[in-house]
């Protein structure tokens, strides 16, 4: 199993919405260049699992994947609830099951007042 960390856009947005992250990694000031702690990010990054999993917890934002068989092709359709305001996000269908949960990482970011 791989772990996918979160982009630098996702990180920097994470940290703005009070994310905090005491292990693994991050991005430096204005680079998009994933860095070890060693180094001392500014901006912690995550795997999009971890940053979902305390979107859910912290907030009631939830992210919810549908896996969808659609012409011969493996595709995924994501949307965003929020639990708090009783809301849907736009339901949106993705090549890659990462691509649409960074997507949707950063939706669920902007509910966060």
């Amino acid at each position: 199993m791989e772990y996918t960390y979160v982009t630098f856009e996702v990180a920097k947005l994470a940290k703005e919405k009070g994310y905090k992250c005491i292990y693994g990694g991050g991005y430096n000031k204005e680079t998009d260049k994933y860095a070890s702690y060693r180094s001392k990010p500014t901006y912690p990054a995550p795997t999009q699992s971890l940053l979902q999993k305390w979107l859910r917890e912290k907030h009631d934002i939830h992210i919810i994947n549908r896996y969808i068989h659609d012409e011969g092709k493996n595709k995924y359709e994501f949307t965003v609830y929020d639990n708090v305001n009783k809301g849907w996000g736009i339901a949106e269908v993705y090549e890659t099951f990462e691509e649409g949960l960074e997507d949707k990482l950063i939706e669920a970011l902007k509910i966060i007042p």
